[in-house]
């Protein structure tokens, strides 16, 4: 696939009888690749898929299901202690890598959004960019 991001390619097979058969679109990006499965039992059974979209039987958690998995603050191993201490690491590692962002061409909205980060914005500052959506719920 090359060394470049883009680039789309199909995994093909020849089936007796049936012809080609797409398998998967796989695209390179810059952290990998993203396989997109044409079949869409293929693309929810993933075994490395962490969260299943529809409301079919699974042992995976679910998108329509209130979940502990996504409300890591609730999880018993981690509680609200562990939380803090894990926004404390996160917050800190981010105020240590922003700086190299705050370029002259960085648009005014990304520079705003990075001061916030810098100067500990609340969730209130970050929707005040952003009216329509509501980051708390």
């Amino acid at each position: 696939m090359g060394s470049q991001c883009g680039g789309t390619f199909e995994v093909v097979y020849e089936v007796p009888g049936h012809g080609e058969v797409v398998e998967a679109t796989v695209t390179k990006c810059g952290n990998g690749l993203a396989v997109n499965y044409a079949e869409p039992s293929m693309r929810r059974r993933d075994p490395d898929c962490l969260v299943i979209g529809d409301e079919k039987p699974t042992d995976k958690i679910s998108f329509a299901e209130p979940s502990w998995f996504l409300r890591v603050e609730e999880q018993l191993e981690v509680g609200l202690d562990g939380y803090d201490r894990g926004a404390a690491v996160l917050t800190d590692f981010f105020r240590g890598e922003l700086h190299k962002f705050l370029h002259p061409e960085l648009d005014a909205l990304g520079k705003r959004i990075i001061d916030c980060c810098l100067e500990g914005g609340t969730v209130a500052d970050y929707e005040a960019f952003l009216p329509s959506v509501d980051l708390a719920k």
